[in-house]
């Protein structure tokens, strides 16, 4: 494992007496943490995971000095169960924070579609809190805001909210700033990428900012205008039924032409740049206090669809374009710097490889094992999950989605005994299922999921409240519908 560095100081003696001096060893003090995540980013749409265009040369400079994990699944596909586990080091099946079957006919109301994160899991920023650090949460997304999400912000002292934009930056920096002598346990959720999808200033979109206005936008893209322009929003409702575009989208009704499919890509990819400036910013904020001598997450909650398997969004299915994630780790002293790791790993495992970091605790799904020789035995299979939504008209929400990998073999089952089966290292895009050519793989590898997916009980957590304003922004970014 790394060297764990003591500051030594010499005890007071009385060396005219002949008293022996002795040496009182106290442990260093405790490294600032800051924990970013980039909410709705997909890994293969990174420059710094290989993807063509420069979307993220400043998470990728981060990378160069510290360690970037090259295949990290959330554990599962939109903001709420993921931040859960991202806090206490399970899974949503353990901490009980996911979606939920509301009754009869009702639609999104927060509490009966969404369940509240289990009392008794110690979260991340207790633990840190009680080891004397200072704890604040600054959120862009809204389901992660006060008092929507007071389980899982639980053990955080500051939490509030900040504007997609970044506007947000300066609260950040004065929380960075603060005069407070404790070490800063700072989280930061950047929400920059996630729908609507604004025209950024990067190559791919010059010239076509007037396609996005109401006047310049032809026909066919005229029902994804943002309101006012100036790029697309899939959460626009149109007419059928007032349900939103995505959703009419996910329910097979609506087939986006390819040309509107790369201009949401485009306009994605722009985003992330914008999103990667604004990390900078912050990380150069964070150096001003801390110097070297900190530690630095930066990963995601979630990925995003932009076409692939007929979906755009998230929030839909089981896929590894909203399961893959990126997380970057710099920790200089405690981790080498440009390390590269390839082994599968769970974004979970981040509650632990904090705290191994920060306190030295170590436990066995620490991912700082896997940067040393330690690290080389076996890891458990990766796993996710998507719980039903209740929404009028979309049959593929009504069920439970179970995806369990182990090698490059991905099983994905569903509640009603659709199975589907993948070679995510021969076709990474999951676009050829092979359930129906390899059955003997896919029955041993339906044994082990039916085991590998137990509930397990615990202290349920507070009621979730949601106020009007909040509901209002949920409905919007597509969270909730009334």
């Amino acid at each position: 494992m790394r060297p764990r560095r003591l500051a030594t100081i010499l005890g007071v003696a009385a060396l005219a007496a002949g008293s022996a001096c002795t040496a009182v060893e106290r442990p260093e003090p405790k490294p600032d943490v800051l924990l970013v995540v980039l909410d709705t980013v997909r890994a293969d749409r990174l420059s710094a995971y290989g993807y063509a265009r420069p979307t993220s040369p400043h998470l990728a400079a981060l990378a160069d000095e510290g360690v970037l994990f090259e295949d990290v699944t959330a554990p599962s596909n939109w903001t709420w169960p993921s931040h859960a586990s991202l806090f206490t080091g399970t899974t949503p099946w353990e901490h009980g924070a996911h979606f939920g079957r509301s009754d009869g006919d009702v639609h999104f109301q927060w509490g009966g579609f969404a369940s509240p994160m289990r009392r008794d899991l110690p979260t991340l920023a207790e633990r840190l809190a009680a080891a004397g650090y200072r704890t604040v949460f600054l959120s862009a997304n809204p389901v992660l805001g006060v008092p929507v999400a007071d389980s899982i912000t639980r053990g955080f002292e500051v939490v509030e909210g900040l504007s997609k934009d970044r506007g947000g930056l300066a609260r950040a920096r004065e929380a960075i700033e603060g005069e407070d002598p404790r070490p800063l346990f700072l989280f930061v959720n950047l929400m920059g990428a996630h729908n609507p999808y604004e025209v950024q200033d990067v190559p791919w979109l010059q010239g076509k900012r007037e396609l996005f206005s109401p006047a310049g936008a032809p026909p066919w893209l005229q029902p994804l205008l943002m309101r006012g322009g100036g790029g697309i929003d899939l959460q626009g409702r149109i007419e059928r039924g007032g349900r939103t575009l995505s959703l009419l989208i996910a329910n097979g009704e609506i087939a986006l032409p390819p040309q509107t499919l790369a201009l949401l890509g485009d306009l994605y990819d722009g985003e992330l740049v914008a999103l990667d400036a604004t990390l900078a910013d912050l990380v150069s904020a964070w150096r001003g206090r801390s110097g070297s001598d900190s530690i630095v997450a930066v990963t995601s909650d979630h990925g995003e669809y932009l076409g692939e398997h007929g979906l755009v969004e998230h929030t839909y299915l089981l896929y590894d374009q909203v399961l893959k994630v990126p997380l970057v780790l710099h920790a200089p002293g405690r981790l080498p710097a440009g390390v590269r790791i390839g082994r599968p790993v769970q974004l979970q495992d981040l509650y632990a490889t904090l705290l191994d970091l920060a306190l030295g605790e170590e436990e066995p799904t620490s991912l700082a094992r896997l940067v040393s020789d330690s690290g080389a035995g076996p890891r458990p299979p990766i796993r996710a999950i998507a719980y039903p939504r209740t929404q009028k008209g979309v049959a593929s929400l009504g069920f439970v989605y179970r995806y369990y990998r182990e090698g490059n073999d991905v099983l994905i089952t569903r509640s009603d005994g659709l199975v589907e089966l993948y070679d995510v290292g021969a076709d990474p895009g999951m676009t050829v299922n092979l359930a129906a050519s390899r059955t003997e793989r896919v029955a041993a590898l339906a044994a082990a999921t039916w085991s590998a997916f137990r509930e397990v009980g615990g202290e349920p957590g507070p009621p979730v409240e949601i106020t009007p304003g909040a509901r209002q922004r949920l409905n919007a970014l597509g969270y909730t519908e009334e």
